[in-house]
């Protein structure tokens, strides 16, 4: 019971600015194990307990993409960074809170998933405005991004310090900052797709459903997005390293949980949430359905991609099937079936 406190006295140590007296006041170094306190205890474990179920979501999601061969590697790279990015952030609050560098690990990951989304849709947006030279720099500029962020992260790590002084470093407004510039490109793309969601013959509430996962999506992002970048400037701007992070919140632990798990909420969970939500695993089937396939026996679970289909063939100068692929698709395709109608 004693070994996450003992490391984190050691850790400790490697940081000249904090005494015992400090670590002592520290809000961010108790919980519920080594130094007890109940309402630290409290906030540690509930969102222990809600990002460890949102981690087995994300497996389980995983899961259902490997069986049905999901196509989009987008979903992938996404669900495979929540997954560890929700042991990590488990195994920080729950066990080694002093450990700063697990926050920066976790906060990486969240940015590849970002990015992955963000690739997605640029793309989709260029080749509605048949800008083939907006395709091309598309890629280019996702890697810029990946490697800023990542050398950010990896300097952030090896200097990392103590919880006292953790929110001053200038690593998570380097973090925050392009985070949120980058948002506002994600919000321009959505733009460009509502308007062309607009303009394509598609169901109604299908057309509804496609900009309501969109926008759930950018509006999830910004929210997470500005309330990083709020944070993060506040905390350089009222705190010093004399009095440390906690002094922020007047060494009250009462008023930092309640700051902590709102913010951990918006900028972890929420997007985690949506994601699940909006992003569901499809069955990839050929455009033409043969009679003895035994894929016409399944139907694609309604997802986030699909219902771009129409936009992405007109970008090509593809004619769009009038009816989106997955309204009554089983039916259709029973009905075509000698197998299938010959079931009892």
């Amino acid at each position: 019971m004693t070994e996450p406190y003992d490391m984190m006295m050691m850790f400790s140590t490697l940081s000249p600015d904090v005494n015992g007296s400090d670590l002592a006041r520290d809000v961010e170094a108790v919980g519920c194990f080594g130094s007890y306190n109940t309402i630290a205890c409290v906030r540690e474990a509930v969102l222990s307990a809600l990002t460890a179920a949102t981690g087995l979501l994300c497996i389980a999601r995983l899961i259902k993409s490997h069986m049905v061969r999901h196509h989009h590697i987008h979903l992938y790279i996404v669900f495979y960074c929540a997954a560890f990015e929700c042991m990590l952030l488990v195994i920080h609050w729950l066990w080694v809170s002093a450990f700063a560098q697990l926050d920066f690990a976790a906060q990486y990951l969240k940015l590849v998933q970002f990015l992955a989304v963000c690739h997605f849709h640029w793309t989709l947006a260029a080749r509605i405005l048949h800008l083939e030279y907006l395709s091309k720099i598309v890629m280019p500029a996702i890697l810029a991004s990946l490697m800023y962020f990542t050398t950010v992260v990896s300097v952030a790590i090896i200097v990392a310090k103590s919880t006292w002084t953790e929110c001053l470093e200038p690593w998570w407004l380097m973090l925050s900052a392009p985070e949120f510039i980058t948002v506002q490109f994600f919000f321009i793309a959505g733009i460009y797709i509502t308007r062309k969601l607009n303009r394509v013959s598609m169901m109604e509430d299908v057309k509804k459903k496609q900009k309501l996962d969109l926008w759930s999506v950018i509006v999830i992002f910004e929210l997470s997005a500005t309330c990083c970048l709020v944070y993060d400037a506040v905390m350089q701007i009222t705190g010093n390293h004399t009095n440390g992070c906690s002094s922020i919140f007047s060494h009250n632990q009462t008023i930092y949980s309640l700051v902590f798990f709102g913010f951990m909420l918006v900028k972890f969970m929420l997007p985690l949430w949506v994601m699940l939500y909006v992003f569901q695993p499809t069955l990839h089937l050929p455009p033409v359905f043969e009679e003895h396939s035994e894929q016409q026996t399944h139907r694609p679970t309604f997802n986030y991609q699909s219902p771009y289909q129409p936009l992405d063939e007109t970008a090509r100068g593809v004619s769009p099937a009038p009816t989106p692929v997955l309204q009554g698709w089983e039916t259709e395709a029973n009905e075509r079936s000698p197998l299938v109608q010959g079931r009892p």
